[in-house]
């Protein structure tokens, strides 16, 4: 891919790590989106994945670069006050305590890394521990798509979720504070103590569900009602969002049983709910179209944890 070099409209400014034994490139397109301006910290090797992404795969022959180091003082004004808006806690330094408390992992193109992703506007959106809607950042248009996985009453404020889905009350509320110097007054952190209780024990049943599933099934008893009993668990601890991949643990094991009827039946509920959480060019979406007899095509899936 010779010619990405002329996609940046700057000169990529490097830095060899001696420990990691590779350099890191900051690589900047301030004419990306109209102007609003991306730039990535990666290696050279890795940059090539990235750039493989159907939305660069236009327009890569831009302008010559020009020659100067940085990324963010590349932007335009409104895009650098946009990054700047982002929370920050006093005393921590400006731009790496902004990408700590805001960013969002984002996988790009056919890189299997993991990046932070800053994205402002999502950003502001508050956390509950049982959040309203779920998103997805779609790796080959870098799109990020929120959708609402439960009724919103009105006048109820649009939440998403900080945090992995299973921690148990005090994990939540040690790594809120610890990260993101608050304490959460959503529904779930506000009830009483026996609430919490019960909470933490479904999740703990959650947890214990998924690595049994997780085993492989020939060292295993196939048991699609274990699976079952993971989306009962999911729907009580209103884990609306993730619950795609209980769903897919059901129709998995109903296909490995050989009962081709209920294995489609829950691929179906599956397909849906794990577009919404993953995207539909996830190789789990693949996996339901799969036992749903769809044509997959020739397209690669991309792989993202659940």
């Amino acid at each position: 891919m010779k010619r990405t070099a002329n996609f940046w409209t700057h000169e990529p400014f490097c830095l060899e790590s001696v420990e990691a034994k590779n350099g890191f490139c900051v690589y900047t397109n301030a004419k990306f989106a109209r102007g609003r301006g991306i730039s990535f910290v990666a290696t050279p090797n890795d940059i090539q994945y990235v750039l493989q992404a159907k939305i660069f795969r236009k327009g890569l022959q831009n302008e010559a670069t020009t020659s100067s180091p940085g990324a963010l003082k590349y932007y335009r004004k409104a895009s650098q006050e946009l990054f700047l808006s982002q929370f920050t806690q006093e005393g921590r330094d400006p731009y790496i305590d902004r990408m700590d408390k805001n960013a969002f992992n984002v996988q790009m193109g056919k890189s299997r890394q993991f990046f932070s992703g800053a994205l402002p506007e999502t950003a502001r959106f508050n956390h509950d521990c049982r959040p309203s809607t779920v998103y997805h950042i779609n790796p080959e248009t870098l799109q990020h798509q929120s959708f609402v996985v439960r009724p919103i009453k009105a006048g109820e404020e649009i939440t998403l979720s900080y945090l992995p889905p299973y921690l148990n009350s005090t994990s939540r509320r040690n790594l809120l504070s610890q990260s993101w110097g608050f304490d959460c007054t959503c529904k779930l952190c506000t009830a009483s103590a026996a609430t919490k209780r019960h909470s933490d024990l479904r999740l703990l049943k959650i947890e214990s569900i998924i690595a049994e599933l997780n085993i492989l099934p020939s060292k295993r008893i196939i048991d699609p009602k274990k699976a079952e009993e993971l989306v009962r668990l999911h729907e009580q601890e209103g884990l609306w969002g993730n619950i795609g991949g209980a769903h897919m643990y059901v129709a998995m094991e109903y296909e490995v049983l050989g009962n081709r009827k209920m294995a489609k039946k829950w691929a179906g509920v599956a397909k849906e709910s794990l577009g919404l959480l993953s995207g539909e060019g996830h190789e789990y979406h693949f996996a339901m179209k799969r036992i749903l007899g769809e044509d997959v095509g020739s397209e690669r899936p991309y792989a993202r944890h659940l």
